[in-house]
């Protein structure tokens, strides 16, 4: 008796898509309820992490010190680089300033615009045109991660600078990736 082929065949494979955007939306379409996605993650080392996703939406007062006194140094016109879903340009845009999200998950970008930011599809260093100049551009949320390293940060800071305005600040926010975290 042959065995069924449908039995013999491999598991699915993963698909390699907006796997951020669609944990983001998921958690944003649950109402930001704690745990209602999950963020697994597995560093190059062999490290796995799980994380409750609902961390992405945290208002300023659940951010460390030291998250909330670089977010508090942003002013005038801000480019929030890898917005995810707005963590930090929602209030900043509650607070009056113009900020612009800059994120290449599609997904993230929808979620951050139904929270009331002009997001843009895009990434560092091949900035979107027509971006306009910023006084600050911000790089929170361990996204200092996306100068690359020593090859790639000098083209990276260079599309940044492009889009500064004379005396831009840049603020941003990094971990050390042997912390466990």
């Amino acid at each position: 008796m042959d065995a069924d082929p449908a039995s013999n065949s491999c598991p699915p494979q993963p698909r390699i898509d907006d796997a951020f955007g669609r944990i983001l939306a998921r958690c944003w379409d649950a109402g930001v309820a704690p745990w209602s996605a999950v963020e697994v993650i597995e560093r190059d080392d062999g490290l796995i992490t799980a994380n409750d996703a609902s961390r992405y939406f945290a208002e300023p007062e659940h951010w460390s010190d030291l998250e909330r006194w670089g977010w508090e140094q942003a002013a005038g016109r801000i480019l929030d680089v890898g917005c995810g879903g707005g963590r930090h340009a929602v209030p900043w845009s509650a607070l009056g300033h113009e900020v612009v999200g800059l994120e290449p998950s599609p997904e993230a970008v929808r979620v951050s615009r139904e929270r009331g930011v002009e997001a843009v599809i895009g990434s560092v260093p091949s900035l979107p045109e027509g971006l306009g100049a910023f006084d600050t551009i911000a790089l929170l949320g361990n996204n200092l991660a996306l100068l690359g390293g020593p090859a790639q940060a000098p083209e990276v800071l260079a599309a940044l600078a492009a889009v500064a305005r004379p005396g831009a600040q840049l603020i941003g926010s990094g971990m050390d990736p042997g912390d466990g975290g």
